[in-house]
């Protein structure tokens, strides 16, 4: 019976729904793509100043969109070593992976799910270039702002500015009805990423108001890119 009640049955129903509601839809894709926009771009703005915010935002795009390539294609033209080294180490962490998708389609490993892999193809695209960006922003921000010089430093402030900005997605992020929800829990879960993700985005809004000792440029941006997107 395809909608029995054991794992199998609701793995399949779980895919069904991603697939209705996300596979292959580039309102999604394009959707997904504005997130730095609404998150990355104001955090910039607590480091830089004046255009500088818009340069750095505009720039780290630029060195992802050939870090991306460089993971296709193997052509690393335009792009120092230790960059290189840092993206290599996040991406073998699982720092700039499909995270949210995986988190959608209830599966822990993407590799092993043939039909989820392509199902979740959308998604994991926007998830590659929103994550590589936002990781290449925490470098630049690390070398170029903060003086670090220390490889494991500045990995763990890429780390942070990744999973600050795009949010971190996995079982800990779960409220607790749906980790005792048993077979159901991967059903409820992508149902549950919406939600997620507004409580994830509020909270970062809140922490780059004037209140929570956030400058001026980056509550104005903060606020003005939400209300341009509302």
């Amino acid at each position: 019976n395809f909608f029995n009640t054991g794992a199998i049955g609701f793995k399949a129903l779980n895919q069904l729904f991603y697939t209705w509601k996300l596979a292959f839809k580039v309102s999604w894709l394009t959707q997904n793509l504005t997130q730095p926009l609404a998150t990355t771009y104001p955090l910039l703005a607590r480091h830089y100043k004046g255009v500088d915010v818009e340069k750095a935002f505009i720039s780290s795009y630029e060195q992802a969109s050939k870090y991306l390539m460089h993971r296709l294609k193997g052509n690393a033209h335009g792009l120092s070593s230790d960059l290189i080294y840092t993206l290599n180490k996040l991406h073998r962490q699982g720092v700039l992976g499909d995270q949210m998708t995986r988190f959608q389609l209830g599966v822990r490993n993407l590799s092993k799910e043939e039909f989820s892999k392509w199902m979740g193809l959308f998604g994991r695209a926007g998830e590659a270039v929103n994550r590589t960006h936002a990781a290449i922003s925490g470098y630049n921000v690390a070398r170029d702002v903060l003086g670090l010089t220390d490889k494991t430093a500045i990995i763990d402030f890429c780390k942070n500015c990744v999973y600050k900005s795009q949010f971190t997605y996995g079982k800990h992020d779960l409220p607790q009805i749906i980790t005792g929800a048993g077979n159901l829990r991967n059903f409820v879960r992508t149902a549950y990423t919406c939600k997620h993700f507004v409580v994830s985005y509020l909270q970062l809004l809140n922490s780059m108001m004037p209140w929570r000792g956030a400058p001026m440029r980056q509550s104005l941006r903060a606020l003005g890119i939400l209300l341009a997107q509302a």
